[in-house]
């Protein structure tokens, strides 16, 4: 997944909000209404899901890796490479330059990796499990 910036008339910038809270009047960083549409049309069109946040600051995409390989022109291998703590920016697509800040692919969720991988092999080699339920 990756998640569009859009780019604001006032050349506010989301991004520079950081982690803090948001202000009280996100005007100055909102794109105009036909702009955000434009831009989740274009990315539809060009085989991506795209859904805008609620506050209509961001857009996130969505695809298979050789989608975003192809449109972005980034090898599969880096985009299958990023760590849990990396992301990567991408270049916008020419139908939407002027109306993109930013794209950053984000890095594919790990839920409880540790965990995880007990509850795809929970036996450990010399050692059985039983079930104390039987059905």
């Amino acid at each position: 997944m990756a998640h569009v910036f859009l780019r604001s008339p006032s050349g506010r910038s989301f991004a520079e909000l950081g982690e803090g809270p948001l202000p009280q009047d996100l005007a100055p960083y909102l794109a105009p209404a036909a702009a955000r549409e434009k831009v989740l049309r274009a990315f539809g069109a060009l085989g991506f899901r795209a859904h805008g946040d609620e506050l209509g600051l961001t857009i996130s995409i969505e695809g298979p890796r050789r989608l975003f390989s192809k449109v972005f022109g980034v090898p599969r291998k880096r985009l299958s490479g990023l760590s849990a703590s990396e992301t990567l920016d991408l270049p916008s697509p020419a139908e939407v330059r002027d109306l993109v800040e930013r794209i950053v692919l984000l890095p594919p969720p790990q839920f409880f990796p540790s965990f995880g991988d007990r509850l795809l092999n929970p036996q450990t080699p010399g050692r059985t499990r039983r079930s104390k339920f039987r059905g």
